[in-house]
């Protein structure tokens, strides 16, 4: 496999800084032949705080020696704060091209450079641009069609790492995280009680409160690297129904437990009505392709999991909420979709749970 390390270590942060040379140098490295004459750069619309996108338009000298594939450039947030709050995520996605994108059987797009900075928490990513071999409709219709292929990624991304730890990690090892909840109960509370509903101060309470005991409770299931952020906006769906989805922004993946992955992937796509109708189908879907990989993962452990991870997603409505300054206006629409759903999963797992 050819390096992923950007041409003299640099790391461009503009459009002038990606020169025709640097580009070529790196189209060089991994087979491709064509002259590039001109470079032009499309923003794209992207909804991450984390990042920008942009396209890569190449004009070769001369079309009958060489072609230049279609590129998406990844690069860190302009904005300097969010830029320093989100360096961890973007060491994380370069690490994952690095280490993990070619060792797994799991649909990303192809990776030409990756790179992070510590000292400037500038990165770069240089990808496939799969537009061209996506399906026009990327709505949760075109989801449900495509959700047992959704699911055997999951299930390919989750076999690769899986391990069964002894013992749960103590409540000790998260205390820590009750500080963060806290602070982010602060910060979220008007904003959901303007969305969701007046129960929102009692949710992000219980959590506080059970945070230590729920992360400890979900460390004693299966541990394994996980994508962190299964929500629609992360999912290219090809064309062809028989072609493999693939999975996009990989800043949040982790070593977790793998029904996170499942409960996010049910509670932010599906409406609240389609969640309930099909997340004991999918659940067990998914616990059938795992079992015929000849991993043990009792489906009622498996289930348990994913109520316990169905109430943490409330904490990602709580710490998103942080960030409402900064949303487009994409998101400011689909946001309160999001947190009410996430409300009405948190509210059946715990009705769950203090019936099991």
């Amino acid at each position: 496999m050819a390096s992923l390390d950007p041409p003299f270590g640099t790391i461009p942060t503009s459009p002038d800084e990606m020169t025709i040379t640097w580009l070529s140098t790196i189209f060089t490295k991994h087979g491709f032949s064509a002259g590039i004459e001109a470079l032009d750069f499309r923003p794209i619309d992207n909804p991450s705080l984390s990042s920008e996108l942009l396209r890569i338009v190449t004009r070769v000298q001369d079309e009958t020696t060489g072609v230049a594939p279609p590129l998406i450039w990844k690069r860190s947030s302009r904005t300097s704060s969010l830029r320093k709050e989100f360096g961890s995520c973007y060491e994380t996605e370069v690490h994952f091209y690095k280490k993990f994108a070619h060792e797994i059987d799991v649909s990303v797009p192809r990776c030409f450079a990756a790179a992070y900075c510590e000292d400037t928490d500038e990165h770069v990513l240089l990808l496939e641009d799969m537009t061209p071999k996506a399906a026009d409709n990327q709505t949760e219709d075109i989801l449900i069609k495509y959700t047992e292929g959704v699911l055997r990624e999951l299930v390919q991304l989750h076999a690769a790492c899986w391990s069964v730890p002894s013992a749960p990690r103590s409540i000790d090892t998260f205390v820590n995280m009750k500080s963060f909840v806290t602070e982010s109960a602060i910060f979220s509370s008007p904003y959901l009680n303007k969305h969701v509903d007046r129960h929102s101060a009692s949710r992000s309470k219980y959590l506080e409160n059970h945070i230590s005991d729920l992360l400890s409770a979900l460390s004693s299931g299966p541990q394994t690297l996980t994508h962190g952020d299964v929500q629609i906006a992360n999912i290219i769906f090809p064309r062809r129904s028989t072609a493999r989805p693939y999975f996009i922004d990989w800043q949040n993946c982790q070593i977790n437990n793998p029904l996170r992955d499942i409960a996010r992937f049910l509670i932010l796509n599906f409406t609240i009505e389609n969640r309930r109708k099909y997340e004991e189908d999918i659940i067990a879907i998914y616990h059938t392709a795992l079992k015929e990989l000849g991993f043990n993962y009792k489906s009622d452990t498996a289930t348990r999991d994913y109520r316990l991870a169905s109430i943490l997603e409330w904490y990602w409505v709580m710490n998103f909420s942080r960030y409402e300054l900064y949303w487009d206006l994409k998101t400011r629409s689909r946001m309160p979709i999001l947190a009410r759903r996430t409300s009405a999963a948190f509210d059946d797992a715990k009705r769950w749970l203090e019936l099991a």
